[in-house]
């Protein structure tokens, strides 16, 4: 065995982010939760760098290092997202004690190469990762924290406040967020005591949301945003059909974690859509466990799923038909007055709508939403009596490709292509679960292939219509900041745009 390295631990943790705007969250004021009654909490304060190379080979792969002072010693750590929240760790002390200058990373603390050959690196990065010389200090990260150790039925947490500050580049970003991590016990356990903690803050009125990026990331991404990671990598479940489920909705759940961040920090309208993707994709993990017999435990899940998607649909709408419809306008016609009004009038209603959207984004039914997901893709291994996986793929498969062949059949108007176009998006995302449960792989691939064609095809009509509908009702909302004259004046070009575009299509 090779005894340079150190032993590397496993770490499970949520992290809950106050929204931007929040109040101070005093140790104080969250000892009111009734978890930590008569505790004390320890408060420590924290200097950590974060270390990569010149080309950012760490934040690709997903894996933070980082060289940290806490109480007068050095402790060197590595951490590396295997799957959804998961995270291995290790932890090395160093010998210099002096808080400057900083140490320089010590080889022997990192993993040892089956380890970081098992994370994706070639033996090229490996040796990369193992030069001192090849590591850089990138940013810092400085906060106050506060622990707390508590109890919930047998398993053993640690709660932490940490404030502070990030700094990279000259740039800096306020740090406010909790952290709960499972010491020791059930992975259960800490989503009980996450959901637990979440009502108390919205007892409290505190508005917050479920933070799964690392510190490693955020600290990149405020270097360069392209260094957000939005999607978590894929990974290939393996095991009955209870387990392949859980793996699959876990990730699509970090994902959607992930985009709601993009969301609430960005206006990038990316966020809204891979959002909405995400949704779909937990919708096929909560319909297939509904195949399963396990209707009742997923009805209220479905549902939340389909109201989030709606919430996120406003903003998306606006956004696809400001692109698609007002941009070109504007575009070919620079130097109207009256459609720079309505212009002006839409780009307001668009930020109403955000503002909206973000604010439900940081309420409890939100993060709600995703801890109850999180937590049925723990329990979701130790069910017994699931049909197995094999079985369930080739009943699935044949029941959305029989749908299609239906509704194909019977497309002959608007309303019945919408509901083939739908179908073909039930195929699409299920795809990858059911060859991941041992569905045909060959046929379903294809099938997907000429869904995501046949759904664009049939799209078009469907999105012309939304888009003027949504155009109309945001001139509608704010009459008094336009003339009727100059309201008609954008919709006759829009409507002759849309019906350009129609023609287009058409031909």
């Amino acid at each position: 065995m090779d005894t340079s390295h150190p032993a590397p631990s496993q770490e499970l943790e949520v992290c809950f982010a106050l929204a931007s705007e929040e109040s101070v969250l005093t140790p104080k004021a969250l000892g009111n939760w009734e978890r930590l009654s008569g505790i004390a909490p320890r408060r420590r304060s924290l200097n950590a760098v974060y270390f990569d190379t010149n080309d950012f080979l760490l934040t690709k792969s997903r894996i933070g290092l980082r060289i940290r002072r806490d109480s007068g010693r050095w402790e060197q750590t590595f951490k590396a997202e295997t799957n959804g929240l998961d995270r291995i760790e290790h932890n090395h002390l160093l010998a210099q004690r002096a808080a400057a200058p900083i140490p320089s990373i010590d080889p022997s603390g990192l993993p040892a190469t089956p380890e970081l050959e098992a994370l994706g690196l070639k033996r090229s990065q490996i040796a990369t990762l193992t030069n001192p010389q090849a590591l850089e200090a990138q940013f810092e990260v400085k906060v106050t924290r506060h622990t707390w150790k508590i109890r919930i039925n047998e398993s053993e947490l640690e709660l932490a406040i940490d404030q502070g500050t990030l700094l990279a580049d000259e740039k800096s970003r306020d740090i406010q967020e909790i952290e709960l991590e499972l010491v020791s016990g059930r992975r259960l356990d800490l989503w009980l005591a996450s959901q637990e903690l979440s009502d108390h803050l919205a007892r409290s009125s505190r508005r917050a949301f479920i933070e799964s990026r690392s510190k490693a990331q955020r600290g990149m991404g405020l270097l360069d945003p392209v260094f957000i990671l939005a999607k978590p990598p894929k990974v290939r479940a393996s095991g009955d059909t209870a387990n392949i489920i859980a793996t699959h909705l876990q990730r699509t759940t970090q994902w959607l974690s992930l985009e709601i961040a993009r969301v609430l920090e960005s206006h990038d309208p990316e966020g809204t859509h891979s959002a909405r993707v995400a949704i779909r994709q937990i919708r096929t993990s909560l319909k297939l466990l509904e195949a399963c017999g396990q209707g009742a435990r997923v009805a209220s899940l479905i549902e939340e799923a389909r109201w989030l998607a709606d919430t996120l649909g406003r903003l998306r709408d606006l956004d696809v038909a400001i692109e698609k419809v007002v941009d070109p306008i504007l575009a070919a016609l620079q130097s109207d007055r009256d459609l720079l009004a309505c212009q002006a009038v839409i780009e307001s209603r668009r930020e109403v709508i955000r503002a909206e959207l973000r604010t439900t984004l940081v309420q409890e039914r939100s993060r709600g939403f995703l801890i109850q997901l999180f937590k049925l893709s723990e329990e979701l291994p130790g069910l017994f009596g699931m049909p197995a996986a094999e079985q369930i793929a080739q009943e699935q498969s044949a029941l959305l490709l029989q749908k299609v062949k239906k509704r194909r059949k019977r497309a002959v108007d608007p309303e019945s292509r919408h509901r083939l176009r739908l179908a073909y998006k039930a195929l699409r995302y299920a795809t990858p679960i059911l060859v991941q449960l041992g569905g045909d792989e060959r046929l379903l691939i294809d099938a997907a292939k000429d869904a995501a064609k046949q759904q664009d095809t049939l799209g078009d009509e469907q999105d012309r219509a939304v888009m003027w509908n949504t155009l109309s009702a945001a001139l509608l909302t704010q009459m008094d900041s336009l003339q009727e004259e100059q309201r008609q004046h954008f919709l006759d070009l829009a409507r002759g745009f849309l019906i350009g575009l129609s023609t287009s299509d058409q031909g």
